[in-house]
């Protein structure tokens, strides 16, 4: 299948769709230069080497071990904790929607879609950034990634907010800029769509096989109708 290529088939598997999970940074919205800020702040303050801007971009939308890098794992507590507290102000000022994302949320959601989303960040961050850019409306059911033991890659926060919707697996699909979207909606038993990340990956975003591959965020309406 071409990417973006619109095809009668490709759209009959979706014809069924009626909740749709979003993964937040790279899928909705852009936060990186208050994660890369808060990051290499929380490094600084615990007198670890900072890291470039390319490198930490690289590592949005994944836990937070990847921002911290191989540095001694036995401080990883204390940069979650400063990150954070800096996260607080700097990542959710610096969260901006990506293009085409809040015209497409609404017409998913007056389509009558049921929308949630699931992310690596916490809860309060999560809800603050939501309250922000005015979509409460848009959510049936949010979930950060401080309120399950496993992350993604793992299904268990995909498995929490099918349970939160009384969603039917088969009417949900998940909507992710990375691999592992991809992996923790295959492990619960749902159907994917990827879309390019504004942060890179897109090979490897591919080589997960999604079943459909997206260039754009606008590209949903036409397949989600």
């Amino acid at each position: 299948m071409k990417k973006g290529y619109i095809m009668t088939a490709e759209r009959g598997k979706f014809a069924n769709i009626c909740n749709i999970i979003f993964d937040l940074d790279g899928t909705l919205i852009d936060s990186s230069s208050g994660i890369i800020l808060a990051a290499n702040q929380a490094l600084a303050r615990l007198g670890l080497p900072t890291r470039s801007a390319e490198e930490l971009k690289r590592c949005i939308g994944y836990p937070l071990e990847r921002l911290y890098g191989d540095n001694p794992p036995d401080r990883f507590v204390e940069f979650k904790n400063i990150f954070r507290q800096l996260g607080n102000r700097v990542i959710v000022d610096s969260a901006r929607p990506l293009d085409g994302v809040e015209m497409t949320l609404g017409l998913l959601s007056h389509r009558g879609h049921r929308l949630a989303v699931a992310t690596t960040k916490c809860r309060r961050h999560l809800e603050e950034i939501i309250s922000r850019l005015g979509w409460e409306n848009y959510f049936a059911a949010i979930s950060g990634g401080d309120e399950v033991t496993h992350p993604k890659p793992d299904p268990e926060q995909i498995n929490r907010l099918i349970t939160e919707l009384r969603a039917v697996r088969r009417q949900t699909v998940v909507v992710g800029d990375t691999v592992n979207d991809i992996i923790a909606a295959r492990a619960a038993g749902l159907m994917t769509i990827g879309v390019r990340s504004p942060f890179g990956g897109e090979k490897m975003l591919a080589a997960s096989s999604p079943d459909l591959m997206l260039d754009t965020f606008c590209q949903l309406t036409e397949y989600l109708i």
